[in-house]
């Protein structure tokens, strides 16, 4: 065995670790949302949405 089967071999059970612990992340980012998030969610929500472009009116490049 050598220093590659050792990375590996760690890395394969970070792997699993996260895997196993996917769940609780999920249910804990839904029960406590980040701060930030939900300020950012309620300030996207109260702000104006771009006017829409008119049918019909296209801009083209040349003249």
């Amino acid at each position: 065995m050598n220093v590659f089967t050792f990375i590996a071999v760690y890395a394969g059970l970070a792997v699993l670790l996260l895997a196993a612990l996917s769940p609780v992340i999920v249910e804990l980012d839904a029960r406590f949302p980040a701060r930030r998030r939900t300020r950012a969610a309620a300030a996207s929500a109260a702000a104006p949405r771009p006017a829409k472009a008119l049918k019909g009116t296209r801009i083209t490049a040349h003249a």
